[in-house]
């Protein structure tokens, strides 16, 4: 084992290099990380706790390889955000610390640390360009590591502070006495107000009181208690489903019993009845209600009026639907055609308003996706044609499944309307006979719009 006292750098029996910290560069460590311990401890009311863990996590004379172990475990017990990047900021800090006070190269960093060269490299970078912005560009180049053969690997602070010529540069003397800047969030972030730092440095007393930390160790023990707590949680959870399982079903069985007893069944039982009683048919005198049935029907014929026969009904057969293939057709009816009003004049039973009338009625069906604006373009035209509605029903109602119109249309514009109707959209007509005509003059027309 050799010693490199003036670095504190060893070389253990494997060939890895490693370094041990005494208490004066944990000491030099905090100073250079330029703590506001008012702001962390709270105006110092937690700074015994600070203290606590700061004497703890940093124990004199030991080894990196052990001191990263403690920034694993850190990182794996704090849940909080905050806490978290705190001792990250504090993990990453420290490298900055052995690269300019240890005076490291970044090979030799990389292999005391076993973070990759790139990484370090980047880091690096990013905290001497926040302090001489001024070279980025030379800080850039002397900080890009393309590869494990790269020159730049071989650089040391030293070699960089000669390079960029910041030996008279005051912003080169603070770096290496003060790291962070004074308006760093991290060198005043209330740590110990958080509820999970006392949890935390519960821990750190329990596990890390000596130089070294068995983290697999600890880890597995985690990892057990994590397990008996889910095992646990799942014994509770089915205990109370089968608790509940069994309360339910015996609460159902009580309950049924209980309404078994409440109610009951009574069939009605005849313990009065005399079954050897037996009734006597009485003879049946045909001759007596012959008589009667004939007395009946010649009161009903006396009692009939003249005036009271019965006049069967004259019935009219309903002629089959016509499909009218055009609209031309309905001018050679001679129902529909105009004819001269003598004509109409009366000639047997009936009423006036309705001799003269048309016994004929139109029906049109249409089909469009869009039906609404079928009914606005119908509306527009019913208007034009003075076209009136039939019952109390108005005109272009919405029904399940489409649109319904009942009109009567004046007999003289029925063609022109009928036609301009049929070029909205797609249409059939269809012609059928009423057996009551309707008004004169008008002509009954119903229009259904199908929406598809």
């Amino acid at each position: 084992m050799y010693w490199w006292r003036s670095r504190n750098l060893i070389i253990n029996e494997s060939g890895v290099m490693e370094l041990i910290f005494t208490k004066e560069d944990f000491n030099s460590f905090r100073s250079w990380l330029n703590f506001d311990l008012d702001a962390i401890t709270w105006e110092g009311k937690f700074t015994s706790e600070f203290e606590e863990f700061w004497s703890i996590f940093f124990y004199p004379d030991i080894k990196f390889t052990d001191l990263q172990s403690r920034f694993r475990y850190a990182l794996r017990i704090i849940k909080t955000g905050t806490l978290n990047s705190w001792i990250l900021w504090i993990n990453e800090k420290f490298y900055c610390y052995l690269f300019i006070k240890k005076n490291l190269t970044l090979l030799e960093l990389s292999q005391i640390t076993g973070m990759s060269y790139s990484y370090l490299g980047v880091l690096l970078r990013n905290f001497f360009v926040e302090k001489f912005p001024q070279y980025t560009n030379e800080l850039n180049e002397n900080f890009h590591i393309a590869d494990a053969t790269s020159d730049n690997l071989k650089l040391s602070y030293l070699d960089i502070k000669q390079k960029l010529n910041l030996s008279d540069d005051i912003s080169s003397k603070k770096i290496e006495d003060h790291g962070p800047e004074v308006d760093d969030i991290m060198t005043s972030t209330e740590v110990t107000l958080y509820p999970e730092w006392k949890i935390f440095l519960h821990a750190l007393k329990r596990d890390a009181q000596t130089k070294f930390i068995d983290y697999k160790k600890i880890q597995n023990k985690k990892s057990f208690k994590d397990f008996f707590k889910f095992l646990r949680e799942v014994i509770l959870i089915c205990s109370f489903a089968l608790v509940l399982i069994y309360g339910l079903k015996y609460a159902n069985s009580y309950y049924e019993k209980y309404l078994t007893e409440r109610i009951g069944i009574y069939e009605p039982e005849f313990l009065w009845l005399d079954k050897n009683l037996t009734y006597k048919q009485e003879a049946t005198d045909t001759k007596k209600i012959e008589a009667d049935l004939k007395a009946l029907e010649e009161l009903a014929q006396a009692s009939q009026s003249t005036d009271m026969e019965f006049k069967p009904e004259e019935r009219f057969d309903t002629e089959s639907e016509v499909v009218l293939t055009s609209v031309d057709k309905i001018s050679e009816d001679e129902d529909i055609r105009p004819k001269d009003p003598t004509v109409y004049e009366e000639s047997g039973e009936g009423y006036r308003d309705t001799s003269q009338g048309i016994s004929k009625v139109y029906r049109v069906l249409m089909k469009s996706v869009t039906p609404l604006d079928v009914r606005e373009k119908l509306n527009r035209i019913i208007t034009q044609y003075g076209v009136t509605q039939v019952d109390k029903v108005k005109p272009g109602t919405i029904i399940p499944g489409g649109i319904y119109y009942n009109l009567h249309v004046p007999k003289i514009k029925l063609q022109e309307f009928l036609k301009e109707s049929s070029l909205v959209t797609e249409a059939t007509l269809y012609e059928s006979r009423i057996r009551n005509p309707g008004p004169p003059g008008k002509v009954k027309v119903f229009i259904w719009i199908k929406g598809l």
